[in-house]
């Protein structure tokens, strides 16, 4: 549970009815001979579903007879810590510089929109989150990312390198997605700074060849002029359409291989709470040939959540058959409650893909002559190749 728990710590709890735990509350449970303290991140009448901060796996099925007791309170090296304050504190930092970020933004007349973060979160759910907040997405012109580069510089920020080595950095033909990092009172604070609407392989740059690139820059634009704006704390914020914020953060589900609950929580939230013009939606969505890739989102969609009007989106697309049968061979059957690590995340990602591309297969299989594809495979092999290795040492 790492960094909200550290070893050493002192956990206070308390017997709770199990119907009146909520998501992102942190329980104390016993399963197969071992107790653990982890966050609830989905729950069902019968179940809940928990997983530790910074555990790749969650902990599977947890039923009334497997809970001990919510906590309510930490004890670190003799002081009384509240997780709900914490929470708060990290929050409002992070607040304060999305604001001064906006506003410097402002000041020079960038072209920007929040595509998801804490101005989303406070707008869909009305309080501070319940959990570390992980960072924030802004897109920006491309023309203008020097400008966004130099006020995040004067700001305090540093660029954060997540490139896989300095041999894949430099393959690289463009720049999608850049990440800039500052410590403010022992919090980390990142902003995604995106530069196009990119939703496939950002760490390698252009791959017409999956999908047009045209179509990318074309969207890209659309979000940039289709924005609104929405008040919190006195503050305006401008952020995507309804119906292009339901379109992005479908596809920045399927970017993370359609895993992470609180992803699927934002879009429910989104779909619950605004009047979604379905027909624009599915419109945008053939116009920019979208529909292999919201489909499979929209199908556990399906499976794990009720939502209202979901099978709206779903009876609507016209995905193609290979994407059908991918979805129900393989994807019916993802863990939407676990993560991967870097490698393996990469490599799934890039399968889906491929077979998802809209383009036709001899022209998406010219991919594998793309330097960077080639580079990347071989990173995989040496890594795979590395940890076997290891396993006989």
């Amino acid at each position: 549970m790492y960094p909200l728990l550290h070893d050493g710590d002192v956990i206070y709890i308390n017997r709770v009815n199990f119907n009146r735990i909520k998501i992102n509350d942190l329980v104390c449970a016993r399963k197969k001979n071992k107790m653990f303290t982890h966050r609830v991140i989905y729950r069902t009448k019968n179940y809940l579903i928990t997983k530790g901060d910074s555990n790749v796996s969650a902990d599977g099925k947890i039923y009334v007879r497997n809970m001990v007791g919510k906590v309510y309170k930490i004890k670190r090296n003799g002081e009384i810590i509240d997780p709900e304050s914490l929470y708060l504190i990290q929050s409002s930092l992070y607040f304060k510089e999305i604001v001064k970020v906006k506003k410097a933004f402002e000041k020079e007349n960038l072209n920007f929109v929040f595509l998801k973060g804490l101005p989303l979160h406070l707008y869909y759910q009305g309080i501070h989150p319940r959990r570390f907040y992980a960072d924030c997405d802004l897109l920006i012109e491309r023309n203008r990312f020097k400008n966004a580069t130099r006020i995040l510089k004067n700001l305090g920020y540093v660029k954060f390198d997540t490139s896989l080595s300095r041999t894949q950095k430099r393959l690289r033909d463009k720049e999608v997605e850049i990440d800039f990092l500052k410590i403010v009172n022992g919090f980390p604070i990142l902003f995604d700074i995106h530069l196009e609407a990119a939703f496939l392989m950002v760490q390698l740059g252009q791959i017409d060849r999956l999908y047009p690139q045209k179509l990318i820059d074309a969207f890209t634009a659309k979000l940039l002029q289709e924005k609104r704006h929405i008040d919190i704390n006195i503050q305006r914020f401008p952020i995507l359409s309804k119906e292009n914020l339901f379109i992005y953060l479908v596809l920045h589900l399927y970017h993370h291989n359609f895993q992470g609950t609180h992803r699927f929580d934002l879009i429910k939230k989104l779909i619950n709470k605004e009047e979604l013009k379905y027909s624009t939606i599915l419109e945008t969505i053939s116009k920019f040939r979208l529909d292999n890739f919201i489909y499979p989102c929209m199908f556990l969609f399906n499976k794990y959540y009720k939502l209202r009007n979901a099978s709206i989106p779903l009876n609507g697309l016209r995905p193609s058959t290979a994407a059908i049968r991918l979805t129900k061979r393989n994807i019916r059957s993802v863990n939407i409650f676990d993560d991967e690590d870097r490698i393996s995340s990469g490599v799934k990602r890039f399968e889906n893909a491929f077979f998802l591309s809209p383009n036709n297969y001899l022209r998406k299989s010219l991919i594998f002559l793309n330097k960077q594809v080639l580079y990347s495979i071989y990173l995989v092999f040496s890594h795979r190749f590395s940890n076997i290795l290891k396993s006989f040492s």
